[in-house]
């Protein structure tokens, strides 16, 4: 099974690509897997996964009743950017137009690239820092937390 973990900061080059961490290639490696699905995710990053998770999510998606018109928006935005992806000989995967317009990414912007168990999560640099602010000032990490 794929497991992701840690966080890297990388640049897009000018045609949109971008580098994916050489810990992330070696467990792609490992597993022996080079077919990945980028898409929309959630709270405005990008989502890398392998294509058999893809195929398992978008599976359960299909049976889901779209009923809200936020629903559907969610589901255009996921299933409808996804892009089969797979890294060059430089370790290189392709964010389309489309995809960096739907988060905020430019070409030659600075992205952090974050593993999250299954799939990878590419954010915007400035983007990651209001999310991580925001989640260091949760309960979670302050002194309010209770234990036990």
């Amino acid at each position: 099974m794929l497991h992701f973990s840690g966080a890297s900061q990388h640049s897009l080059d000018d045609k949109g690509r971008l580098i994916l961490p050489k810990r992330f290639l070696d467990v792609l490696a490992t597993e022996g897997r080079q077919k990945l699905v980028l898409t929309a995710g959630f709270e405005g990053c990008l989502l890398l996964m392998d294509v058999d998770r893809w195929q398992e999510i978008t599976r359960s998606l299909g049976e889901a009743v779209m009923v809200t018109k936020e629903q559907r928006a969610q589901r255009r935005m996921f299933v409808g950017l996804a892009e089969e992806v797979e890294p060059d000989k430089a370790g290189r995967i392709t964010i389309t137009d489309a995809q960096r317009a739907a988060v905020g990414l430019e070409k030659n912007n600075l992205v952090t690239v974050l593993g999250m168990g299954e799939s990878i999560e590419v954010w915007e640099r400035n983007k990651w820092s209001e999310v991580l602010r925001e989640a260091t000032q949760s309960a979670f990490f302050t002194s309010e937390r209770k234990v036990g």
